[in-house]
């Protein structure tokens, strides 16, 4: 929705013309709440995966922790996507969830440091906790808790910042849609 105004379309023919049109109060209502019920559909995934991971952790499970908080992080990624682009990637791998939503919000792309040898070691290392147990193979990866705390850590920040960004969305959307009725309805 805060792409979609006239003056911000890239492929507009005619500028005039506004791609995205408000009939009433009623529809922006429901296209703002079906954004919110998406966004926390993942983040309900993400929050769920966490739980999982820090019970695993607590009872010496290291692989299935990661696991889990692999699948936390991806949700994160892929709330980040939704708000930023509008959908996300179906890949399960964090370094190209990392790489893609860096394209467009270079923020999301140093969470993960792929210039710091032990920051880029957990992302390989949570990448490869999916496919160890996904595909069932004997485990070769030593997963520690120190390793799973600071994915942990990670996780916390990546998520902190994808909320942050999608309750400014929201905000700015709601500011538009006021700004357009305003526009609409000049005597009001």
């Amino acid at each position: 929705m805060n792409h979609a105004t006239g003056d911000k379309l890239a492929y507009s023919l005619d500028p005039s013309e506004k791609a995205f049109r408000l009939k009433n109060n009623k529809e922006t209502r429901r296209r703002i709440l079906n954004a919110k019920i998406e966004y926390g559909i993942l983040d309900g995934h993400s929050y769920n995966c966490s739980i999982y991971s820090k019970w695993l952790r607590q009872s010496g499970n290291y692989l299935l922790a990661a696991f889990h908080l692999h699948q936390a992080i991806k949700f994160t990624f892929q709330k980040a996507e939704l708000i930023l682009m509008g959908e996300y990637l179906a890949s399960q791998g964090l370094e190209e969830h990392q790489l893609y939503l860096a394209e467009f919000y270079p923020e999301f792309g140093v969470f993960f440091d792929n210039q710091n040898k032990d920051e880029y070691d957990i992302l390989k290392k949570l990448d490869n906790s999916y496919r160890i147990v996904l595909h069932n193979k004997k485990n070769k990866q030593d997963f520690t808790e120190e390793m799973i705390a600071l994915a942990t850590a990670k996780s916390v920040q990546i998520s902190t910042r994808a909320h942050a960004i999608f309750e400014g969305s929201v905000t700015e959307c709601k500011k538009k849609i006021k700004n357009i009725e305003a526009k609409n309805n000049p005597t009001s």
